[in-house]
C-alpha cells in the first residue's frame, strides 16, 4: 500500500511540475528575437532545457507583442511561426514537426468503356477510412504524409490495390476491369418425390 501511495505522490509531483513550467514568467529583452536567443533567455531565467530537430529554424526572428510572457505563451507563438508542436516534460521542452496533411484525389473509370464510375469505394487498407466516388467518378481523401495502400472496389469489377507515398498533393486516376466470373451452365430440374 505504501508503494502505491509513493508512486501516486511521485506522479502528482511530476504532473504539477509540468504544469508549473507552463506558467513560469519570462521577460524578453525586446520584441524581435531569434528563436535560439529566446531559448537561451528561457534557460537562463527558468533553467528550461530544449530538445528539437536540427531542421528547426532557430535563426528565424519572431515578433512578440509583449516582453513579459509565460513559457506557454512563448512556445505557442514560436510553434505557430515555424509549424511545430511542443510538449513539456518536467523542465524540458520538446519541439517536433507538425504532421502535414495532403489531398489524394483522382477519377475512376471503366477500363473497357472509359465511362466514369460513380459509387466506387476507395479505402485505405487495414483501416475503416475511405471515400466514395461522386457522380463524375471523382474521389478525394485527406491524409497525413506517409505510405498508404489503397483498395478500389466496385461490384462486378476486380478490386485494385495501389500503394502510394504521399508527400504532396497527389492525383491518382485508375481504371477498373470487369470481373470475369465465368460460371458453368446450370440446369434446373423439377423432381417429385413420393414417399
Amino acid at each position: 500500500m505504501k508503494r502505491y501511495f509513493f508512486i501516486f505522490l511521485a506522479f502528482l509531483f511530476l504532473k504539477a511540475q509540468g504544469q508549473v513550467v507552463d506558467n513560469l514568467p519570462i521577460t524578453l529583452p525586446g520584441n524581435d528575437l531569434s528563436i535560439d536567443s529566446v531559448f537561451a533567455i528561457m534557460k537562463q531565467q527558468q533553467n528550461i532545457a530544449f530538445s528539437y530537430n536540427n531542421n528547426l529554424l532557430v535563426n528565424k526572428i519572431i515578433h512578440f507583442e509583449r516582453t513579459k510572457l509565460t513559457v506557454a505563451e512563448i512556445l505557442t507563438i514560436i510553434a505557430s511561426e515555424v509549424d511545430v508542436n511542443y510538449k513539456i516534460q518536467g523542465n524540458k521542452v520538446i519541439l517536433y514537426p507538425k504532421k502535414r496533411k495532403f489531398t489524394l484525389s483522382g477519377t475512376i473509370q471503366d477500363a473497357v468503356t472509359g465511362e466514369k464510375m460513380p459509387g466506387t469505394y476507395v479505402r485505405v487498407k487495414n483501416t475503416n477510412f475511405g471515400a466514395e466516388t461522386d457522380q463524375n467518378g471523382r474521389y478525394e481523401l485527406r491524409l497525413e504524409a506517409g505510405d498508404y495502400t489503397l483498395v478500389y472496389n466496385f461490384i462486378g469489377y476486380k478490386p485494385v490495390e495501389k500503394t502510394v507515398t504521399l508527400i504532396s498533393e497527389t492525383e491518382l486516376n485508375l481504371s477498373l476491369s470487369p470481373a470475369t466470373n465465368a460460371i458453368e451452365e446450370v440446369k434446373v430440374t423439377r423432381q417429385r418425390n413420393f414417399w
